[in-house]
């Protein structure tokens, strides 16, 4: 078998960011924290390990046998099309670590996502309440700010999350504009 990791991760992702851009966020990744859940017990069991062992090139036969099992409350259009995905590329063994790799995203996306803000003089509070609620809306999740003062930037602004990065400081300023009169 494939490394389980490398395999799941992809499909985890996306059904958490498909989670995520409903517009109930929390039932949604409830949702389908209990439909893999649900999966992953079917998976491990005893028929269907001796199903995949014996039957793996039968994976449209898998699909109808997972969505036979699978409880009527857990299916929807959405889930369907999940399966028939994990039908076309053969990945019904890889749906236990699926399950564990999404409940690995829903951990980090439930904790403050930590953003450094470096400036090159103290904020004030309001000023601070304003950055963590912009960078907040644009992440979509709480955030737990620190606080850096650096004089080096001269001036502006440098915000780093796990995602992206914005730099607004005269240092960066200066350098692109060295960089085009050097050209």
């Amino acid at each position: 078998m494939e490394n389980v990791t490398t395999i799941s991760r992809p499909y985890a992702t996306a059904v958490f960011e498909y989670a995520i851009e409903q517009s109930d966020k929390e039932q949604a990744l409830n949702f389908w924290g209990n439909v893999l859940e649900a999966l992953k017990a079917i998976m491990e069991d005893e028929v269907a390990v001796a199903l995949l062992a014996e039957h793996s090139d039968y994976q449209e036969e898998i699909k109808k046998f997972v969505l036979e099992v699978l409880p009527e409350q857990l299916v929807n259009e959405h889930v369907i099309n999940f399966l028939s995905t994990v039908n076309e590329h053969s990945r019904f063994a890889y749906l236990p670590g699926i399950c564990e790799f999404y409940q690995k995203l829903r951990e980090n996306y439930d904790l403050p996502a930590p953003v450094t803000v470096v400036t090159a003089r103290k904020l004030s509070d309001e000023q601070i309440k304003q950055i963590g609620s912009a960078v907040a809306t644009k992440l979509g999740r709480v955030v737990k700010l620190e606080i850096q003062e650096d004089a080096s930037i001269m001036s502006g602004i440098i915000i780093k999350t796990d995602d992206f990065t914005i730099d607004c400081s005269g240092r960066k300023t200066l350098e692109q504009l060295s960089s085009q009169i050097t050209k």
